[in-house]
């Protein structure tokens, strides 16, 4: 499983936790929280990205807050790749933005399967919520 850590100075206390880990669409909307709460306070600051696979490090860098860049995890990750670890062989690169990607699609399978479920209980509610109202009326009319 994947999971990633979000490191920042005080600034920042208020939006993430260096000790919870983060799913990867989760992080994603913390990166946004993040950017959005330093334009709107005019706060500008480094964090810390690092990416675990169980316990194993499988990514790790810095990125300033505030300057409107670092919303996206994916992009963050893969501009990394291409300019910090030119060296790195391709497929190594491609493994990685591979896993992150199947993070973001496991999420939205989840989310899928929740709203499946939430709309059958919705209309198991409602048909039995029209089956009191029907007695009720019945009730009443005798």
């Amino acid at each position: 499983m994947i999971h990633v850590a979000i490191k920042g100075g005080r600034r920042f206390k208020d939006i993430i936790s260096p000790k919870v880990k983060y799913s990867v669409p989760q992080c994603n909307l913390k990166l946004v929280e993040l950017e959005n709460y330093a334009e709107e306070n005019g706060i500008y600051g480094d964090i810390e990205i690092i990416i675990y696979e169980d316990k194993n490090i499988l990514f790790r860098d810095s990125y300033n807050i505030g300057q409107g860049v670092s919303r996206n995890l994916l992009l963050l990750v893969n501009t990394t790749l291409n300019t910090t670890f030119k060296d790195t062989p391709k497929a190594e690169k491609e493994l990685l933005i591979n896993k992150l990607m199947k993070e973001f699609e496991k999420n939205e399978t989840a989310q899928g399967e929740l709203g499946v479920r939430r709309s059958t209980f919705k209309e198991k509610f409602t048909t039995l919520r029209e089956k009191r109202a029907a007695k009720a009326r019945a009730a009443a009319e005798a």
